[in-house]
């Protein structure tokens, strides 16, 4: 099952939307994550970041339309 994206969580990493495409693939395990509203590798709430770290049990948490596959 795809697994929710937060808002907040950014990569160096290039990708693009389809339109109508609400799904994200991870191709490259150990990209460096960081949030936006902590500017850093550790989120808001103290807790390292990532697409599998950053779901829906943080307080920090906001999803969008978007899922990571």
């Amino acid at each position: 099952m795809a697994q929710p994206v937060c808002r907040y969580l950014r990569t160096k990493s290039f990708y693009t939307a389809e339109k109508n495409d609400t799904t994200l693939t991870e191709e490259k395990p150990g990209r460096s994550f960081w949030c936006v509203r902590s500017v850093s590798g550790i989120g808001p709430d103290d807790k390292v970041v990532g697409p599998a770290e950053c779901d829906a049990h943080r307080t920090c948490f906001e999803t969008v339309d978007v899922r990571f596959v």
